[in-house]
């Protein structure tokens, strides 16, 4: 598999995850249909149905995430282990985990929340001390998920320097 595949396929499984998510998202907004919470409801399906395009997008169309993602390679099927490409895709995975696993969750609760708060008229001083903390670590995580998928090339390039070029004139001399 190339590089690109790997992301690619890295891609699909969180598009997977993401429907899950989505279909438990319509499930709470469902739960909340017959409450006086009429205002979560409406965020809840907004955020669902959001998520339910990128979820689409995303399986539809993972190469082309995976070609803007990782450079591109020759497509000979064949992995060849560059330590710069394969920290690349691991940057790139680990980055679509975090976000998937540990910061989406939480930080668009702390979003929905912060939403209904100003929505009725609330100010979000009035959240808990401990919503605007895991909000705040929530958005954190997201940032490292998102700058670790988005400048992969880049961290791959401070975790691996390339080797420095030698010079043409040393190369005939030898």
């Amino acid at each position: 598999m190339t590089p690109q595949q790997i992301v690619g396929l890295a891609v699909r499984l969180f598009a997977i995850w993401l429907g899950v998510w989505v279909i438990q998202m319509f499930g709470i907004a469902y739960a909340l249909r017959d409450s006086s919470n009429a205002d979560m409801n409406e965020l809840y399906l907004m955020s669902a149905a959001l998520f339910s395009v990128i979820a689409v997008f995303m399986w539809l169309f993972p190469m082309a995430l995976a070609h803007r993602l990782v450079p591109r390679t020759r497509h000979d099927n064949r992995l060849t282990l560059n330590g710069q490409q394969v920290i690349v895709v691991a940057c790139v995975t680990v980055g679509l985990a975090v976000i998937g696993l540990k910061a989406l969750e939480p930080a668009l609760t702390y979003a929905i929340s912060a939403a209904h708060f100003v929505r009725n008229g609330y100010q979000l001083s009035n959240l808990t001390a401990d919503a605007h903390a895991s909000g705040i670590a929530a958005l954190a995580q997201l940032a490292v998920g998102v700058i670790m998928v988005m400048q992969a090339r880049r961290l791959a390039g401070v975790i691996l320097p390339p080797p420095p070029e030698a010079d043409t004139d040393e190369r005939k001399s030898a």
